[in-house]
């Protein structure tokens, strides 16, 4: 199998090039969208019917953000159900918009081609309002610059859904531009937890039109469920070859980013609640937190000490993941952080394979994704075996930094080549796996026992010189002739 070189995909994925003008070779027959409120995630899917308006049309321009968007923490996107993998991302020097090349592989007028662009937003959904009592309803508010999306190319139709977990208490004004003119109905659908905007029929390119304007919109809606962000993600990849076991361990420090706790925290109150139809929405009781297939030895501790409240369920059948069921030391509220340290093992044949002579590469993941959870610093710290040589890295999205250094531990000799891989606002998208390559001899496989033994030989050496040397100040006989 051939292995990119080190770093060329986030390096790829991270390059910035001036563009001058959109080619005005395609149109949008329809664009629909739909955007999932809740959480400190916001997930948008847009799905695009492209038409080729000339022959050999060449690249799809696909903006991802226009100047007062928000630039997406991570994006999918896929062409005739083809998932494509990373590409170079653009800026427009009049706009500001951050725009992809998409190969629609259209070669002939009229062509079609479907478009499906996934994106992910942080922090978007605001708590409103900010202080809320213990037994209080939470109310998130969604925010945005933008209402129509983001496109370079004429849209002939488009249509615009809002899905909230709960009910939508109120909304903004929405836009009734580029409505039909027969049309006397509003130009929204409120229906419980949905919003719907549109149709909006022959909207212009969003990107580079003179005199187009997006319209602000917000959204204030109901949620069942804590607004949970992790502030500082660190796990820790320690490879053992001789007991053939990848160790992982992940440092967490969760934070409740819901609306803060009014006064004081009332046990009473919290207790009493578990018997009422619905519990609040702002108190994290439990994590459900998710590990690789095959993982075995789970453990899971906080600053203070082991946390016995915790339950552990391996894979029902092939291919899903174990569970860690975690109760923290305490409730978690609106505006309160929870440190704790979660580890397990694996086997390392599962994860790591010879792909020709002394090269191995290994797979490990990067995170583990919480649904609707946004890691504001993510790093992963990969520990090789002694002796590992030529280490290469793949990610298979942007990171922010790759290090490497020395970890030197016991017995060691030469020390452990260390990998530290390091990324800012990841989301469940990024619960991918990183690809390690390096050379690893056989040679290398005996240097700690060679050591062991050469240390041990060296004890013993200097045991058996220490014994055997006199140390006192005279000699047997002449101490013998004195007591005499």
């Amino acid at each position: 199998m051939r292995l990119p070189t080190l770093l060329s995909l986030p390096l790829l994925s991270l390059a910035t090039l001036v563009v001058e003008a959109f080619p005005k070779s395609y149109q949008n027959d329809a664009i629909s969208r739909s955007v999932e409120l809740g959480g400190s995630v916001t997930t948008v899917t847009s799905t695009i019917t492209a038409r080729s308006i000339a022959d050999q049309p060449g690249d799809y321009v696909l903006p991802l953000a226009g100047k007062t968007g928000k630039v997406p923490i991570a994006w999918e996107v896929s062409v005739n159900r083809n998932k494509l993998g990373q590409i170079a991302t653009s800026i427009d020097p009049e706009t500001g918009a951050q725009v992809v090349y998409i190969p629609a592989n259209l070669t002939q007028k009229d062509q079609l081609a479907s478009i499906i662009l996934t994106e992910y937003l942080a922090y978007q959904s605001k708590p409103l309002p900010e202080i809320i009592g213990q037994d209080e309803a939470q109310y998130l508010q969604f925010s945005s610059e933008t209402t129509f999306p983001e496109t370079a190319y004429h849209t002939k139709k488009m249509t615009i859904k809002y899905r909230a977990p709960r009910k939508i208490v109120s909304h903004s004004k929405t836009p009734n531009s580029y409505l039909p003119s027969e049309s006397t109905s509003k130009p929204y659908k409120l229906a419980g937890s949905s919003l719907n905007l549109g149709p909006f029929h022959n909207v212009p390119a969003s990107i580079k039109t003179v005199g187009f304007k997006q319209s602000p919109l917000t959204i204030h809606y109901d949620t069942s469920e804590p607004v949970l962000a992790i502030k500082t993600l660190q796990r820790f990849a320690e490879v053992g070859m001789w007991g053939g076991n990848l160790n992982m361990e992940d440092k967490i420090t969760l934070f409740n980013a819901g609306p803060k706790l009014r006064g004081f925290f009332s046990r009473l109150d919290f207790q009493s609640a578990r018997f009422r139809p619905t519990f609040p929405a702002q108190i994290l009781r439990e994590i459900t937190y998710p590990i690789p297939e095959g993982a075995s030895s789970p453990y899971y501790y906080d600053s203070i000490g082991n946390i016995s409240t915790s339950h552990f369920r391996p894979s029902s059948r092939a291919g899903l993941p174990a569970i860690l069921e975690i109760q923290p030391r305490f409730p978690l509220l609106g505006g309160w952080s929870f440190e704790f340290t979660v580890g397990w093992d694996l086997n390392l044949g599962s994860w790591m394979k010879t792909v020709g002579g002394d090269k191995k590469m290994l797979a490990v993941p990067f995170m583990t994704g919480l649904k609707g959870v946004v890691v504001d610093e993510a790093e992963l710290i990969v520990t090789l075996p002694e002796g590992a040589k030529n280490v290469e890295v793949v990610a298979p999205f942007p990171v922010a930094a790759v290090e490497h250094s020395v970890h030197k531990t016991y017995l060691d000799s030469t020390g452990r080549p260390r990998i530290t891989i390091k990324k800012a606002l990841a989301s469940e998208s990024n619960e991918q796996n990183i690809y390690i390559t390096y050379t690893y001899p056989f040679y290398a496989s005996l240097q700690k026992p060679a050591v062991v033994t050469l240390a041990s030989l060296t004890f013993f050496a200097i045991y058996w010189i220490v014994k055997r040397l006199d140390m006192r100040i005279a000699s047997a006989s002449v101490v013998k002739t004195k007591t005499e």
